[in-house]
């Protein structure tokens, strides 16, 4: 292959990166102005990423943008103060994955869905991507027990992550998520989240 070529190829694949970033926004903007008549408050005004102080911007890793994350509470779920980071219920995380940070692993750019339920009544303040990215990814942070579409986590490891307890999720492919079934996809879904119950032995890990 030609110089050229691969010059075209590189500013191709830019093209495609510049528009997929454009197309996450878009959902993730519908999301955010969508969520109070689906019964749910964003927690965060703008999606949570790794930004350009993080350590992995002096990587190769860090130039390029892979993880967003919004955080949702539901509506009707009762605050116990008059900052958000203080109320009853859970929180529900919406993480869209465009590739993992490892070159061997080859993924498919996926949406997670995740509902954290945690032991005290004090929410993290949803300003640090690693507080929700990392119980659904990390196995050293939560254990899981897949169970067909959802998989029922419970935390490990010392670092308690605001007494977070529970973790429990499923994924659906990005390209799935269109306009027309944005709210059916992440909305819905996120009924069913609060729906389920942990099983015993997740419960009890």
């Amino acid at each position: 292959m030609s110089s050229i070529n691969v010059g075209v190829n590189i500013a191709n694949a830019f093209k495609v990166v510049y528009e997929t970033y454009d197309n996450v926004q878009k959902m993730m903007s519908f999301l955010v102005g969508h969520a109070e008549k689906n019964g749910y408050i964003c927690c965060c005004d703008n999606p949570l990423t790794w930004s350009t102080q993080s350590k992995l911007n002096s990587s190769i890793y860090g130039w390029a943008y892979g993880r967003f994350v919004l955080v949702f509470r539901r509506a009707k779920d009762k605050m116990l103060a008059e900052s958000q980071y203080e109320g009853e219920g859970s929180l529900f995380i919406c993480d869209v994955n465009l590739g993992y940070f490892d070159k061997d692993v080859e993924e498919e750019a996926m949406v997670y869905l995740a509902r954290f339920d945690y032991s005290k009544s004090v929410w993290p303040k949803p300003n640090r991507l690693w507080l929700y990215d990392q119980p659904i990814h990390w196995k050293e942070v939560t254990t899981f027990e897949n169970k067909g579409k959802y998989s029922f986590g419970t935390r490990a490891g010392k670092d308690d992550y605001y007494s977070l307890k529970h973790v429990i999720k499923c994924s659906v492919p990005l390209i799935e998520i269109t306009r027309e079934k944005v709210e059916e996809k992440i909305f819905e879904e996120f009924n069913l989240l609060a729906s389920l119950e942990m099983p015993e032995t997740s419960a009890t890990l």
